[in-house]
């Protein structure tokens, strides 16, 4: 079933992407995009209504943030699903139900509900959904039919003209704006931050842990304008994390203290969002989780392709930093960690990125380069020696590969202190299958 899905993928070929566009054609586009999402969902008789959901937008996090969110929600009891883009190894994993995926089964037997209603509309309308639409489609049907007592989704670009904008959410999460995807949402981070405010609907609480102020004040305004009770990091809700790795979050409605965070890098920044969102959460609802449950919950949550270590000896990390935001968040993570060791690192990047400033923030780390490229239909990758090409002269050994397993071979050849793949999702998924190896249907 899944066939049928990818045939919806206009340009499998990528030989489209990257063709630059003007900002009429670019916003004639996404206007397009969410329009016919829109008429798809009412023509199926709106799946996505009736859903206590919350919505989460931002440039780096929100995947993590998405899950961290459906986990504490999941410890009040009753069902909570949450949907993430993009994959990592398995289609499956993007319906998730209370930490499951989706059966392949029970997936085949929603894409034959959605091709049934889409071409019954196809034939109405003469419209056809495009993949990243159908997702939604998909999405929202199987929200209907799982009636969940929450729904935490993931937009996949920006979030203003996202397909999934359709979903009427209770809650607003801006995880935060930075640089990444600035030719189709920039180009000035006010810009960006226009696309992620969208995601704000009238009457319901957004909550950010942005902080640049020309970012917080396109937010701001957009929450003004939809009378959106507006909590922002630094003002309306704080945290700290002490040198021992506890976190304490002031929320904008209670005080959660020493939560143990120890081991999650990064992530515990994340921890603190999705709380601080829960709380928000909690005290329209009449509820709240207790820092022991929220410790429970959060050092529990497991995040494939995030900061994970996949082998001892040697040590193999896996990071899907796919932008000079989440790589500086990466390397400072892993310098606190490992601070006088050196990586051997495998890196990869689709076409469009800012690699020249991941390279950048990531050299301070690097004994080895070890570039490659992973494949994704529709988005074509840099080559490997155009990535060789931005480290320019350096005294650290620059290796290419074709493909990533010729990269992996290469570094455990002759790996430094620990090995680190990083620079896309898709090549860490890709990576991923040599310790982790998974059927077609994502078993």
């Amino acid at each position: 079933m899944y066939d049928w899905l990818f045939s919806l993928v206009r340009d499998p070929s990528g030989r489209r992407f990257g063709e630059p566009k003007t900002a009429a054609e670019q916003r004639a586009h996404f206007e397009a995009q969410i329009q016919r999402t829109a008429d798809f969902l009412a023509f199926a008789g709106h799946p996505e209504r009736g859903i206590p959901a919350v919505h989460v937008a931002g440039t780096s996090g929100k995947g993590s943030v998405t899950v961290m969110t459906a986990a504490l929600l999941q410890s009040l009891g009753g069902t909570v699903c949450h949907h993430t883009s993009p994959y990592l190894q398995s289609y499956l994993e993007k319906l998730n139900t209370n930490g499951r995926w989706l059966a392949q089964e029970q997936f085949d037997v929603l894409v034959g509900r959605l091709q049934a209603v889409h071409g019954r509309w196809e034939a109405a309308t003469g419209q056809r959904l495009r993949y990243t639409e159908a997702w939604v489609g998909l999405t929202m049907l199987w929200l209907a039919e799982e009636k969940p007592a929450w729904a935490v989704i993931e937009t996949s670009l920006g979030g203003r003209f996202d397909p999934t904008n359709i979903l009427p959410a209770e809650l607003a999460i801006i995880t935060n704006v930075d640089w990444d995807h600035e030719q189709v949402l920039g180009p000035t981070l006010a810009d960006i931050a226009w696309h992620k405010a969208g995601i704000i609907k009238p009457n319901q609480p957004v909550v950010t842990a942005a902080t640049q102020p020309e970012v917080l004040a396109v937010i701001r305004q957009e929450a003004a304008e939809k009378n959106a009770p507006f909590y922002a990091l630094g003002d309306q809700w704080h945290y700290h994390i002490t040198p021992a790795e506890m976190l304490t979050v002031e929320a904008p409605f209670n005080r959660y203290v020493n939560i143990n965070v120890a081991g999650m890098g990064y992530q515990a920044h994340n921890a603190a969002v999705a709380l601080a969102a829960v709380d928000v959460l909690g005290y329209s609802h009449g509820w709240r989780i207790s820092a022991a449950q929220a410790e429970r919950v959060l050092t529990a949550v497991r995040f494939a392709g995030r900061l994970e270590t996949v082998q001892e000896n040697p040590l193999v990390i896996l990071d899907g930093a796919h932008n000079p935001h989440k790589m500086a968040t990466l390397v400072a993570s892993l310098q606190a960690k490992y601070p006088q060791q050196k990586a051997t690192a495998v890196v990869g990047s689709i076409a469009g990125k800012n690699a020249e400033a991941m390279l950048s923030a990531l050299a301070p780390l690097v004994g080895r380069w070890v570039f490659t490229q992973p494949r994704v239909p529709g988005k074509p990758a840099i080559p490997p020696a155009e990535l060789a090409g931005l480290v320019g002269e350096t005294a650290v050994p620059v290796q290419t590969a074709a493909t990533v397993q010729e990269a992996l071979s290469a570094a455990f050849a002759n790996p430094s202190d620990y090995i680190l793949i990083t620079g896309s999702l898709y090549l860490v998924g890709e990576a991923r299958g040599y310790w982790y190896p998974l059927d077609r249907d994502g078993s």
